[in-house]
């Protein structure tokens, strides 16, 4: 339960209503809507700001794959017909010269991401969580220099949330990850264009010929192509934001974050361990394009 403490204003300017809760989650996407289910369903009061409307999560994604293992896994329901568009049973994967391909036993429920979200949402909500949307995180609020709750900018003015924990599931940005001001003991730099994948994606119908079925992956291409909604495929494919992103063996993949090399990380430790990194990377790791050390 979030508790609405007042309303606070200094000299000449709006009041701003005062809230005080467990936990504010900055960010209403898969991660955001998540925790806050999960950590309402253990008795912490949790609050969630998120700066767009709510109909809007997930419309930009579409159809996604989330393998079926992963439901028990995190505790989540498995998908009803409104949101399920298709069970997939295996993954085929094709070396660079596409000869010799491997296909395994992957069960993978592909979805409609914005009823996903919804039933997100309504878990959370259901448990206890408040939901703010087209509400935006401003600045974060500290008491001798340590979080203590945020302000943000609604559809009714401002306010004020104090609370014990302030979670940055804001995605790439890093909304509150980046405002806090430089410090040895935090991480503020935004995410490198080399440790940032590009993707595009459409949805192709009237395709003809031998197409492998269900999820058909093209590691070394960063490619893909799966089904979409009725009979379409989705295709896509992905590249590094910074040309030097792919690295080699002599040359950085990513450089230190100048915040890291505060906290007395050497220069040499964002070189890559191996020629090219980005034949590791998976079809599952297009969101954010980081390569496994």
């Amino acid at each position: 339960m979030v508790e609405l403490v007042g309303r606070s204003a200094g000299h000449g300017e709006a009041a701003m209503a005062q809230k005080r809760t467990d936990v504010v989650i900055v960010g209403a996407g898969t991660s955001g809507a998540y925790l806050g289910w999960k950590l309402a369903e253990r008795g912490f009061s949790c609050l969630i700001l998120e700066k767009d409307k709510l109909e809007n999560l997930g419309v930009a994604i579409g159809p996604f794959h989330m393998e079926e293992a992963a439901f028990e896994r995190f505790g989540i329901p498995l998908p009803g017909d409104d949101e399920l568009l298709h069970r997939l049973e295996t993954i085929t994967m094709w070396p660079p010269c596409m000869k010799g391909e491997v296909t395994a036993r992957l069960v993978t429920l592909d979805m409609d991401k914005p009823s996903f979200m919804r039933r997100l949402l309504s878990y959370a909500r259901d448990a206890g969580v408040e939901v703010l949307e087209e509400t935006e995180f401003t600045r974060l609020a500290r008491e001798r220099g340590i979080p203590a709750g945020v302000e943000a900018r609604g559809p009714e003015g401002e306010v004020e949330i104090a609370c014990r924990l302030v979670v940055d599931a804001s995605g790439i940005g890093g909304a509150v990850r980046t405002s806090v001001p430089a410090s040895p003991w935090f991480e503020n730099d935004p995410v490198a264009d080399m440790d940032t994948l590009v993707v595009y994606m459409e949805s192709w119908g009237d395709l003809a010929g031998d197409l492998k079925p269900d999820i058909n992956s093209f590691l070394h291409f960063q490619g893909w192509y799966a089904p979409s909604h009725g009979d379409e495929m989705i295709v896509g494919w992905a590249c590094p934001r910074a040309p030097r992103g792919r690295g080699n063996a002599t040359g950085p993949s990513r450089r230190p974050f100048p915040s890291a090399a505060r906290r007395g990380v050497p220069p040499w430790a964002g070189c890559p361990t191996a020629a090219r990194p980005t034949r590791w990377w998976t079809t599952a790791s297009w969101w954010w394009g980081t390569p496994p050390s």
